[in-house]
């Protein structure tokens, strides 16, 4: 149960990220929405479709990215923190001695 509810704390902070990272890179997806937009304008109208997928793929990997990216941070300081406690556990230790 407490598994979960990390799981799912974390899922909840991750979707945060992407909406905060989204916001900031708002600049790069209008000029990729843009761009995408200039070459439909100049494509058969059969290849739409193959547009609007490249630009699915590219919201999908960026989530999925951002996601990754997090999951790695949350790891690492995990890391560090039980680095930290199993350092001050010694030192103390030591310092009885």
């Amino acid at each position: 149960m407490v598994n979960q509810v990390m799981k799912d704390t974390l899922e909840r902070r991750a979707e945060e990220i992407v909406e905060i990272c989204e916001k900031e890179h708002n600049d790069l997806y209008k000029l990729f929405d843009e761009t995408l937009e200039n070459i439909k304008n100049q494509i058969p109208d059969h290849l739409n479709n193959s547009i609007a997928l490249l630009e699915d793929l590219f919201l999908q990997s960026n989530t999925r990215v951002m996601k990754a990216a997090y999951q790695i941070g949350f790891n690492d300081a995990q890391s560090i923190n039980k680095e930290i406690l199993n350092f001050s556990e010694i030192r103390e230790a030591s310092i009885k001695l």
